[in-house]
């Protein structure tokens, strides 16, 4: 096993093994809320996950009771208000997106409380599989504040607008079982299993053409941001990969059948 901490604090933790990096967010006794320096460090380790060749997929992940509780609120901030907004927009729109544009795999095993800025970042995530007992939503209207990096964007694609209005300017939280529903993970499990099943499902991804995984992400994203005659170019990119990753004469994978 091999550990690393690349550019990264004591409060964002980064462990690698199997071609997979686990990436634990570790403040438990604030509920993992993002300061500053943890939204730069998580961002800094994704934009390293993306070019390390060792790297074939990341997990997300919160110690402690939650997985993220959102934007620390106590946090110093300057004097100068278009400077903190300047910075906020700075770091935290760059966080959103380092999550969404890793180059590898992201899947977020999510507990406790994913609230605010927290789901955002797992909103950008690939794939989320949420714990029994997890509560997720956007509770900015009640502190004076607007969903900012993606995240409203990202509700809207996933759950539709009337219930991202429900979401945003009611503050709704929705349980794990009604997140499964609406769309906004993929699995719920029980907390017990939360880790291992995120692990599984990461592990099961490093055993795939990274080319093909890459231009399968790319052709998610093309399809949910741009209209959608903007996606020829996926469909050749689609073509390319897969003909380059299958063997001649065969199909991707031996155990299985060749089509989707």
């Amino acid at each position: 096993m091999t550990v690393r901490q690349p550019t990264t604090g004591e409060d964002v933790v980064v462990t690698v093994t199997g071609g997979v990096a686990e990436v634990v967010l570790n403040r438990p006794a604030k509920h993992n809320a993002l300061s500053t320096r943890m939204r730069e460090d998580l961002a800094a380790t994704l934009a390293w996950a993306s070019q390390d060749p060792e790297v074939r997929a990341v997990t997300l992940g919160g110690a402690g009771p939650s997985f993220c509780a959102g934007q620390d609120l106590r946090e110093p901030r300057g004097p100068y208000p278009g400077a903190r907004v300047a910075l906020w927009t700075r770091v935290h729109g760059n966080l959103a997106a380092a999550v969404a544009s890793c180059a590898v795999p992201t899947v977020a095993g999510l507990h406790g409380h994913v609230l605010g800025r927290g789901l955002d970042v797992a909103l950008a995530a690939d794939l989320r599989i949420a714990a029994e007992g997890t509560r997720l939503g956007y509770p900015e209207v009640d502190h004076a504040m607007v969903v900012g990096g993606g995240g409203a964007r990202r509700l809207v694609r996933m759950v539709g607008e009337a219930r991202a209005m429900e979401m945003l300017l009611c503050a709704r939280t929705l349980d794990a079982e009604t997140a499964l529903s609406w769309g906004l993970v993929a699995k719920v499990v029980p907390a017990a299993e939360l880790k291992g099943e995120v692990a599984r499902l990461a592990r099961s991804l490093t055993a795939r053409s990274d080319l093909v995984l890459y231009a399968a992400k790319a052709g998610v994203r093309q399809a949910t941001d741009a209209p959608e005659d903007a996606g020829a170019w996926t469909d050749t990119l689609f073509n390319v990969l897969s003909s380059a990753a299958r063997p001649p004469g065969g199909t991707e994978r031996d155990d299985g059948p060749a089509g989707t």
